[in-house]
């Protein structure tokens, strides 16, 4: 699992970490699993995050049309939305998610972070990307789609919707969006 999770760019090693964490699964609802990570000591070290305003279905009662008016609504999916937001190696974030330690050897590792390793030398895989349970995880992800639905060009002209928003009348602008991060 975590050789092939360091295939993936889903870890990478080093050899001090500052907290380590855990892994437990649920089921989602299409029977998948989906990884969460235990990151309770972890997230001691961080302040809380702001408040993450998620929107509801009920953000569309805000839309209305003429009544000759046409709605069309489209829904898009960001599958992995957390492991596809990736943390930069200089950030020092990484270092507050490492899992349980692993030999250089059972992983073939003769190199962690540039520096030679013998096959006994105990490493930490690091999560790479916003790990599922951080408390940071959900405001950081909400806020980084929402900015990037708000620049897209082709929704230049549309209102961002949320339930607490203004009513939106369409056709007066080009339409609306909203992003929800699961």
């Amino acid at each position: 699992c975590i050789r092939d999770s360091y295939r993936r760019g889903m870890v990478r090693f080093i050899e001090e970490r500052t907290s380590t964490i855990g892994i437990f699964f649920v089921k989602k609802s299409n029977n998948m699993l989906r990884m969460i990570m235990d990151t309770r000591i972890a997230n001691c070290f961080f302040v809380d995050p702001g408040y993450t305003q998620l929107p509801t279905a009920g953000a569309w009662r805000h839309c209305y049309t003429p009544e000759d008016g046409t709605l069309s609504l489209a829904q898009v999916d960001v599958d992995n939305c957390f492991h596809r937001m990736r943390f930069d190696e200089w950030c020092g974030i990484p270092e507050y998610f490492a899992l349980p330690p692993v030999t250089a050897g059972e992983l073939g590792l003769q190199e962690v972070a540039g520096k030679a390793v013998t096959p006994d030398t105990l490493v930490y895989p690091l999560v790479a990307s916003l790990p599922m349970g951080w408390t940071w995880s959900l405001y950081l992800a909400q806020s980084a789609n929402s900015r990037r639905m708000r620049e897209h060009p082709s929704l230049a002209g549309c209102a961002e919707l949320s339930d607490r928003g203004r009513a939106v009348v369409l056709p007066r602008v080009k339409g609306a969006h909203y992003t929800y991060v699961d």
